[in-house]
Formats: C-alpha cells, structure tokens, sequence
C-alpha cells in the first residue's frame, strides 16, 4: 500500500475520534486516551512509526479542537474561539506536525536502533500510565464524573451510584458468587434470575416507576466468571495473555499490530461492557487474524526464504 493509500484512513479515524469526543462518553474517551498510549511499544519501532504516530497525536488533537471549537445548532453553526480546551488540543496538534516533520528531516533518528525506541517507547508508557494514576489520585475537580468516581476508587471510598451503577452491580454480582457454582458457574444467560435488587426510576412525566431487572455484570470477565465459572474464564484470559504476549514481541508484523489493537481496545472496554451482536463480531474477527498473524511459518515457506538468501 503506497504512503497515500494509508493516509485514506485518516480519514474515517478522525471522524470516529470527533464522534468519541461529541458523545462525551467516559468510558469511551478512557478507552481511546489508554488504548493509545499502551500501544506506544508496538507502534514505535523506527523513524517512519515515531513520525506516523506524532501524526495520529495530531489528528486527535485536531479532532477534539473541532469538538470543542464547532457548536452545531438547529440549522446553524456557530464557532467558540474562548475555548481554553480546544486552544490547547489545537496547539498539541500543531506541535505534534511540526515534531513528526522534524523526526522525518533529522538523519540521526534513522540511525536508533529498534529496541532504543521499544524501550524509549516504554519508558513513555509508564510515565503516562503513572502520571494519570497520581492526577487521579489526587483529583481536586468537581465531584462528579468518572475521573471523580475514579480517585473515589483510588481512596477506599466505594459508591455504588459510581459508573452509572456498575459498583453495585459488580459487588451484587461478587457477592451473590457461590463456591459450589464457581467451577462451572450457573449457565449461560443466568444472571436474570440472580437474587439482586433490580433498578427503579421514578418518570414524573408518565407517572409511572420503571424497574429493570440486572441479567448483566457490565463487566465482561466478571459475567464469564458468574455464569461460566473458573473454567471458562481461565482459559479464555490465558489464550489473551498468549496472543498479547507475542503482539508485544512482534512489532514488525503489521497485520499482528492492527489485529492487536483491535483487540487491546476491545478487552480494554469489556471491564465496563456486555458482549453484544454488535460489537462481539468485530473483536472474534481481529483475535482470529491476530492468531492467524502469529501462526509459525511452514517448513515449506522457511526452505524458501533460506533458498532466496543463498542466492
């Protein structure tokens, strides 16, 4: 695929990025922002991976300039040059295509090796997963929002109103876990006839309360574990940790990279979703093309390439 080809995708990635950051969904904007940033090692392995992915920082931040600076109204937009948020994306934006161009021009650059910039890479990481942690922990803000929830967690203090009630229903779910039920777990779709407490909302405007029955964990690994037992979340985490282990050890397999991210943000995500008809396909798609990126070359394919160097 020519440098042009590729660049198409930028296209269809800002639009995701600019819907993420117009829904304003927490969960979302936490998937996108870790996601990126655990994909560094992977995605950095050379001059032309550092400068692409100074140019993916900057549609991100070109994407959330739009989200904050273009206010649509009925039939109108309207345009907020005050705003301090898109201000700032707007001028990392423009930083980041300056470093990516300067990355590009500088020689010595070409000249680090691949594991200088896997291991820059990492540093990078944990630097940013441990500055978030502390931020969070000792969040100031308004007390409300998940990075409020979040550095609630971080104290000890647990509300189960926290994630849009996914506390309680997770606790419930932990709580209600029986040890004669652990091995196998109660069976598939299950968990509706689980003994927790279901939601109630009072509308006013129907006059009217809604109850809704609890029959998911909205945690993926933790609804595996109720209704499939140890059995069928052992294995299923181990076959990840495999595919995920050799995804690191492999950042020249483009194919294994980008069935891998797939992948990463998906597992990320399901500590917070439900397996759906909608989102489930996808993430079977790209860990059946990341095992099958990842599969040993055949003997017959080894005795060629052999064949090729000795010529």
């Amino acid at each position: 695929m020519r440098f042009r080809e590729k660049w198409l995708f930028a296209i269809p990635f800002s639009l995701t990025a600019l819907l993420i950051f117009n829904m304003e969904i927490d969960a979302a904007l936490f998937a996108l922002a870790l996601g990126l940033v655990i994909m560094l090692p992977v995605a950095v392995t050379s001059q032309a991976t550092l400068a692409r992915t100074l140019v993916v920082l900057a549609i991100i931040g070109a994407a959330f300039t739009v989200s904050r600076a273009v206010i649509p109204g009925d039939g109108t937009v309207e345009f907020d040059y005050t705003s301090l948020a898109a201000v700032i994306a707007a001028g990392t934006a423009i930083f980041a295509v300056i470093l990516a161009i300067i990355v590009c021009r500088v020689k010595a650059f070409a000249k680090i090796s691949v594991k200088a910039y896997r291991v820059g890479a990492v540093i990078v990481t944990l630097l940013a997963l441990g500055a978030a942690v502390v931020c969070i922990r000792f969040f100031g803000g308004e007390q409300t929002g998940m990075i409020y929830e979040a550095s609630e967690l971080l104290h000890g203090r647990w509300n189960d109103a926290s994630g849009n009630r996914r506390i309680y229903i997770c606790r419930n779910v932990i709580e209600n876990i029986r040890l004669e039920n652990l091995p196998f777990g109660t069976g598939p779709d299950t968990l509706g006839f689980w003994p927790i407490e279901p939601f109630t909302r009072h509308v006013p405007e129907l006059g009217m309360t809604l109850v809704t029955p609890i029959d998911a964990a909205h945690n993926e690994y933790l609804h595996i574990l109720a209704t499939g037992g140890t059995l069928s979340l052992l294995p299923y985490v181990f076959a990840l940790v495999i595919v995920a282990v050799q995804w690191f050890l492999s950042p020249d397999n483009a194919l294994s990279a980008i069935a891998g991210a797939g992948v990463l943000f998906y597992c990320r995500q399901a500590f917070f979703g439900i397996s759906m008809f909608i989102t489930a396909p996808f993430f079977w798609m790209c860990l059946a093309v990341l095992i099958y990126s990842q599969k040993p070359p055949s003997d017959e394919k080894v005795k060629v390439d052999v064949l090729k160097r000795v010529k």
